[in-house]
């Protein structure tokens, strides 16, 4: 055998081995395998590929895996795009509690795609991810609030929510808005209530980092 055949070879057992392997991994592995084709990290990129990895994951139960699927059917990458399956396995990753899927299922709702336009759910779903600390629900939370979509206008609540989660940290498009709308919440805020907000927004964040501890804690113990 030549060297670049031996070269081909090597390199063919390399894409191979995910597959050879498959029966053996746990479905977070799995997941990780789908990513490897979706962003072509290691391998040619193949969304076909990936979206049969995730979906062998989520069959094994992983959230990640799940809305992972939901993106890829979202925005089509693989499959024809499909905003009712992409809400169908937010839901799967919702009924596990999954923060990030109750925010994205929450915006599906707000936008009506996929599903009937609802303020109500929406912010019963932003609701849920907020009270786990997930900065972009509390965010989209706290935009609820200052607009009054789905619930009573809050300005104060909503500045504290928005306040807090820009300083856990969201994704560099919503900071931009956040930013924007809590400058607006400033100003519509005397004095006195923006110090209240203030106030609420550094008992979120001390919360949110005992539940951090604690969870942390836990981990240990097991």
């Amino acid at each position: 055998m030549s060297r670049v055949q031996a070269i081909v070879v090597a390199a063919l057992l390399v894409l191979a081995a995910p597959r050879i392997f498959a029966a053996e991994v746990d479905p977070e592995a799995m997941n990780r395998i789908g990513v490897r084709y979706a962003t072509g990290s290691g391998v040619p990129q193949d969304f076909v590929a990936a979206l049969a990895w995730y979906e062998r994951a989520a069959e094994g139960g992983s959230v990640s895996a799940m809305n992972n699927i939901a993106t890829m059917h979202f925005h089509g990458l693989g499959v024809p795009q499909n905003y009712e399956e992409a809400v169908k396995w937010l839901r799967l990753a919702v009924k596990q509690g999954d923060a990030a899927a109750q925010n994205r299922l929450g915006t599906m709702y707000e936008d009506g795609r996929g599903v009937p336009k609802s303020e109500h759910d929406a912010f019963e779903l932003f609701s849920l991810a907020a009270a786990q600390g997930y900065a972009p629900g509390m965010a989209n939370l706290g935009h609820a609030y200052a607009g009054g979509s789905g619930v009573k206008r809050d300005e104060i609540h909503a500045y504290a929510l928005i306040s807090a989660a820009i300083e856990i940290g969201v994704p560099r498009g919503q900071r931009e808005a956040a930013i924007y709308e809590l400058g607006a919440l400033s100003q519509r805020l005397d004095a006195g209530q923006v110090e209240r907000a203030q106030a609420d927004a550094r008992a979120l964040l001390e919360t949110r980092t005992a539940s951090e501890a604690d969870a942390k804690s836990k981990m240990k113990e097991t």
